[in-house]
């Protein structure tokens, strides 16, 4: 399994608007070019399948979309910072500008929970949301997430 947060790629910023289907399509279009999935439809089909049982968006600008797929390789994780936000039907109606999409080996169940709910401390319990500017640049998020994402684990 890879490290999560130790790629630089791993941390995009998405300056569009988008509305969240399309959004959707764009991310996992990312993860399949950086070699996190080998094949886009399946991971579309995943997502959107995912996102038909209930919103990923937890509230307070943030969503986890994710999926279990079995062409992954353990536990992937990217983190997009959108600073326009968007509707992601979330749970408290505001729109979303930190999403964590996750792919996972279709038999890494626990380690994939175990993934969510250390995403869900990390945008609780630390200050790493409030690191972000939007004047950010890649490398800061990068670095200030690797560094709250150590402190979590």
């Amino acid at each position: 399994m890879q490290r999560i947060f130790d790629d630089p790629r791993t941390i995009l910023i998405l300056k569009e608007s988008f509305e969240k289907d399309k959004l959707l399509k764009k991310i996992i279009e990312y993860a399949f070019s950086i070699g996190m999935i080998s094949d886009i439809d399946s991971a579309y089909d995943a997502i959107i399948k995912r996102e038909n049982l209930g919103s990923t968006g937890i509230g307070d600008g943030v969503a986890i979309p994710h999926a279990k797929l079995p062409s992954v390789n353990g536990v992937n994780v990217i983190f997009f910072y959108l600073p326009d936000g968007v509707d992601f039907e979330s749970v408290d109606n505001n729109k979303v500008k930190y999403i964590f999409l996750i792919f996972s080996h279709e038999k890494d169940t626990t380690i994939h929970l175990k993934t969510l709910a250390s995403i869900a401390k990390l945008v609780k319990n630390t200050d790493f949301i409030k690191s972000i500017k939007d004047n950010s640049s890649t490398l800061e998020i990068h670095q200030n997430l690797k560094k709250f994402w150590s402190e979590i684990l």
